[in-house]
């Protein structure tokens, strides 16, 4: 469980990252749209805050907005496509890159 300060923080790196890789603010990509270029954005943004924060998956889904099973899937779904899906790893690994140095 994070602290609300924790939150924050990494909240915030999140959002800079989001900028520098896709050009938007997470908020833009925090919908319901079914659209790949935002379930990607959401996908990527789930899998990096598990693997490298201490936050639940009910945690993250508090954040999105979405029910905690969505996020499971997010997470697992991300982890299929860094399997397959090239263009997806290489900007998941900037991506995540940029939200370390966020920190």
């Amino acid at each position: 469980m994070v602290s609300e300060k924790e939150l924050k923080i990494i909240v915030g790196a999140l959002d800079s990252a989001c900028m520098e890789v896709f050009g938007a603010p997470l908020a833009n990509y925090q919908n319901r749209s079914h659209k790949r270029k935002y379930a990607d954005v959401r996908m990527m943004s789930v899998r990096i805050l598990r693997e490298n924060t201490c936050m639940t998956y009910v945690e993250i889904a508090e954040l999105f907005g979405m029910h905690y099973t969505t996020i499971v899937y997010s997470y697992y779904r991300a982890g299929d496509l860094l399997l397959v899906d090239g263009a997806f790893g290489e900007k998941y690994e900037e991506y995540e890159k940029h939200f370390k140095n966020s920190l």
